[in-house]
């Protein structure tokens, strides 16, 4: 029998192109109790989507990486998986805007771990296709 929607683990695609950020983010994200699936660029998150057969419940992605943008990839995945939720971590202003006009949500960089979680769970509890604030 499936666990409850509020029990069953939450999996997060999560796509940073600092390496020492990528570590610290997935530990953060790992000890609040998430199933996190990691890349250091977009290339490399389309893989890990594509060979993965389970739910994505959120992509969590830098807006600038070499090669492709965070919004590029965000709207990649969005077309393979409609009821994917996404947000752009960042510290360009511009980025709370694009991200905000697309309806994802958005952390600023820099944050703090309890900021980002909180921005993560309420990402998460929220309905897809729900308007209102995604910051």
């Amino acid at each position: 029998m499936p666990l409850p929607p509020e029990l069953t683990p939450k999996t997060i695609l999560l796509v940073e192109s600092e390496p020492l950020l990528l570590r610290f983010l997935r530990t953060i994200l790992e000890t609040a109790g998430f199933t996190v699936l990691s890349a250091a660029t977009a290339e490399a998150a389309i893989r890990v989507e594509h060979d993965f057969a389970g739910n994505i419940d959120l992509l969590l992605t830098c807006f600038s990486m070499a090669g492709s943008s965070g919004a590029e990839l965000t709207q990649e995945l969005e077309w393979r998986r409609p009821r994917l939720r996404a947000m752009l971590m960042s510290s360009y202003p511009a980025a709370q805007t694009l991200a905000l006009n697309h309806g994802w949500y958005f952390a600023e960089k820099p944050f703090l771990p309890s900021d980002l979680l909180g921005k993560i769970e309420n990402a998460l509890s929220l309905d897809v296709g729900v308007a209102g604030a995604r910051s």
